[in-house]
């Protein structure tokens, strides 16, 4: 039993969800095919997206975006999370997209968009550094925080107010003076026609020698990255802010544990993996608390679970009224955590979309045979639990009389959505 519990913790939290055959995998073999899936020959995961199909959406320069091509930006990610043969890289990639949050509404390109998240993929389990230099040029943030209209004459602070503030050292860790002089250091790039790559246009750039942090001499993007990364509040920023995604709000409270796991990261050279395999080994020792699931991660849960399909305006419906949507972060903080979902609209949307899901799950399908039999510890199974439902969700169960009321509430119960 404590294998399975410890499985359905990793495939929770480190990804998902799981089949029942993965909760009795041994879980030292589960933990690195989630933590390091090259080591373990786990093969490549398949982009999910049509290039074709965005690029013809019209975007940026005045033009709008079609519905379609909006749609399939976030959808086509949600159906890379719901079958992708690595969770873990997908789960950071989620997280990484709310920490460096940027939406579609201002930015208007579904192509520079999927590039936006395409370059997250490729650093969510690498460097931090290298993340935080390619978010900076990325086109879509340039647009998203206003650094392409940023110049030596006119320096916009935007982005270095919220480089410093809410993704590399936090509030009361910098001045305004820093954010000013990331500003100078960061002017002059611009997104240039037809592919709107970004470039540095060196005579609306400001090159004069800064202080950042109390760093000497930044002047653009690497020296802007090396002074931020490097500064002492950055590890331990980076680390709570993991913590708090992977184990809860307690771990991130923790001084002395944040603390410790920071100055492994700062002397690991700030390197994503380690510090993630690390917070998830801590896990397994029952450093966690309960955390309410946010929508998104919980439908993909859901749909890996109970292998339901759902069309684009259906999943892209439910999600709006659930509130969370991606690609659509409400401001550059990101979505709210925790018992923001517990609301009551949130919950109505939540239950009204776990009906849907329940509908739509193949009727031959563990989850939905087990609701239809009314063995509910095959239910539990199904849906990733490895000890079963709680005393308050079994008498509920009990009470439905048919198989797709039982799976939704089943995918709504306390059970599934505080994790």
């Amino acid at each position: 039993m404590e294998t399975r519990r410890r499985n359905a913790w990793l495939l929770r939290r480190a990804g998902f969800g799981g089949s029942a055959s993965e909760l009795d995998l041994p879980t030292n073999e589960l933990f690195e095919r989630l933590v390091d899936p090259d080591r373990q020959g786990v093969p490549a995961a398949i982009d999910p997206w049509d290039d074709a199909l965005l690029a013809a959406a019209g975007g940026i320069n005045g033009s709008q975006p079609t519905p379609e091509a909006r749609r399939h930006a976030a959808d086509g990610w949600l159906a890379h999370m719901i079958a992708t043969p690595r969770p873990l890289e997908e789960r950071l990639t989620w997280i990484w997209h709310d920490h460096f949050a940027t939406s579609i509404d201002k930015v208007k390109s579904p192509v520079l968009m999927v590039s936006h998240l395409r370059t997250i993929q490729r650093h969510a389990m690498g460097s931090f550094p290298a993340l935080v230099k390619a978010m900076t040029i990325d086109p879509a943030m340039l647009i998203w925080l206003d650094g392409r209209t940023s110049t030596a004459a006119s320096p916009n602070e935007n982005y270095g107010r919220e480089l410093l503030e809410l993704f590399t050292v936090g509030l009361g860790a910098h001045t305004e003076r820093d954010v000013q002089a990331a500003a100078r250091a960061l002017t002059g790039w611009r997104l240039q026609p037809p592919a709107n790559e970004a470039v540095l246009q060196r005579r609306l750039h400001d090159d004069a020698p800064q202080v950042l942090l109390g760093r000497i001499g930044v002047h653009d993007v690497d020296t802007v990255v090396d002074a931020v990364c490097s500064a002492p509040g950055c590890a331990p920023f980076v680390t709570r802010s993991l913590a708090g995604h992977l184990l809860g709000p307690a771990a991130a409270a923790d001084e002395g544990f944040i603390a410790r796991l920071a100055a492994d990261f700062r002397r690991g050279g700030l390197e994503i993996r380690p510090l993630v395999r690390a917070l998830l080994a801590a896990g397994l020792e029952r450093r966690d608390t309960a955390v309410v699931e946010a929508p998104v991660p919980w439908l993909v849960r859901a749909q890996r679970m109970t292998s339901a399909q759902l069309g684009v305006t259906v999943r892209m419906a439910g999600l709006t009224a659930c509130g969370q949507v991606p690609l659509r972060p409400p401001d550059v903080g990101g979505w709210p955590v925790h018992t923001t979902w517990l609301s009551s609209s949130s919950v109505v949307a939540r239950a009204s979309l776990a009906a849907t899901v329940a509908a739509a799950a193949p009727p031959d399908g563990a989850a939905r045979d087990a609701a239809r039999r009314g063995d509910f510890d095959g239910l539990a199974a199904a849906l990733g639990r490895a000890d079963g439902f709680g005393t308050a969700t079994l008498a509920a169960l009990r009470s439905l009389p048919e198989e797709v009321g039982r799976l939704a509430l089943a995918l709504t119960a306390p059970d599934q959505v505080v994790i």
